[in-house]
């Protein structure tokens, strides 16, 4: 099986106005590994705001357009299959506003290119 470690970072306090701008990260820690072979080469992670503890994780290029849902010892969840979306080459994803009013939104980033071979790119 291949394993994927999930590690938390957490931001330290920074004392100048320049050093405000660019967070400081900590050492990491790690908190668990990914425990299905469904996620073979996780490209972007994101943390659920809606479920606490879960992590929304994607495969890079070659999956399907499915999202995993892992806790944060790593265990699967929940696979989401996204309805009418297209998994060319997902690199990112994000959690933020949209246009629902207090509803959180993920946002998948398609934005991979290995080859510079696409014209365009979408999220």
């Amino acid at each position: 099986m291949f394993g994927i470690t999930i590690i938390l970072l957490a931001t330290a306090s920074v004392s100048s106005d320049l050093a405000a701008q660019v967070p400081e990260f900590l050492s990491g820690r790690r908190v668990g590994t990914v425990q299905t072979e469904l996620i073979h080469e996780a490209s972007g992670i994101a943390a659920s705001r809606k479920n606490p503890g879960v992590l929304w994780v994607h495969n890079d290029s070659g999956d399907s357009a499915r999202l995993y849902a892992v806790n944060l010892e790593g265990k699967l969840v929940a696979v989401c299959r996204i309805k009418g979306a297209r998994a060319r080459d997902w690199e990112d994803i994000a959690v933020g506003p949209g246009p629902g009013p207090r509803q959180d939104y993920l946002y998948i980033g398609d934005i991979g290119d290995n080859g510079a071979k696409h014209k365009s790119i979408t999220s």
